[in-house]
């Protein structure tokens, strides 16, 4: 359908029936928490039922912003050892390469079902 078909009217709490992604929406999710994974359990839903929005995220790593701001730009070390690292950093990891190897969609269902 036209971009024009925007104008016409919907019941409450219908979408309009486009064939194109007429919204971008870009989250920043902490994977770790509850709320994060209420947002890709949403994200995962729309994209089951074919919702006319473009979604994107990037997993945030909170405990890389304070190593960040606590140590200078010579003495950070960014190989450290798995167990030491937090459970986003984690599975911030493994999305990574997830998605290296795999693909996006692969990833993405890992990290949902996480």
């Amino acid at each position: 359908r036209s971009p024009s078909s925007l104008l016409s009217f919907v019941m409450p709490g219908q979408f309009h029936p486009l064939r194109r992604n007429t919204c971008l929406v870009v989250f920043s999710v902490d994977p770790a928490t509850l709320e994060g994974a209420e947002i890709l359990t949403s994200m995962s839903t729309f994209l089951r039922r074919l919702i006319p929005v473009q979604f994107g995220f990037y997993l945030v790593v909170p405990d890389h912003l304070q190593i960040l701001q606590q140590a200078s730009s010579s003495s950070f070390e960014s190989g450290r050892r798995w167990e030491s690292l937090t459970l986003s950093d984690q599975i911030a990891r493994a999305f990574h390469h997830i998605q290296d190897n795999k693909g996006g969609k692969s990833a993405f269902e890992f990290v949902v079902a996480v």
